[in-house]
């Protein structure tokens, strides 16, 4: 049965955004603390230390992912997707020009999801 805690449980020992070369945090059954192990995407393979592991050696289970180490520009970019995304799935809510120019309500639903659509945009950085 794989790990649920990996990124995607269909392919345990794949770290997220495996497409790129990074630090990614594991702990094992028996670890004190977390192991950060460094991806290398080109080769499809994680080094720890100066052991070279596949993902094939972390799919038995024992091996739990935390999760990727993340910069504070990476966690930028992230947020910032994720605030535009949001942005869009309400602007979907937004009657036409069209609906507005004919009904105050729909005036008042047009102006009101444009601003909410804005605000999401310029919440900035996470505190």
């Amino acid at each position: 049965m794989a790990d649920t805690n990996w990124p995607n449980p269909d392919r345990p020992g794949v770290p997220m955004f495996p497409e790129r070369d990074a630090c990614h945090v594991t702990i094992g059954p028996f670890d004190t603390a977390p192991t950060v192990l460094l991806w290398f995407a080109t080769e499809g393979t994680y080094l720890f230390g100066k052991v070279i592991m596949t993902p094939k050696d972390l799919e038995d289970g024992r091996i739990s992912y935390l999760g990727p180490v993340l910069s504070p520009a990476q966690i930028a970019e992230m947020l910032a997707g994720e605030r535009e995304r949001c942005a869009q799935a309400t602007e979907k809510e937004k009657p036409t020009m069209e609906d507005a120019l004919r009904s105050q309500c729909m005036n008042s639903a047009f102006h009101a999801i444009s601003r909410a659509a804005a605000n999401i945009r310029n919440l900035g950085d996470a505190p």
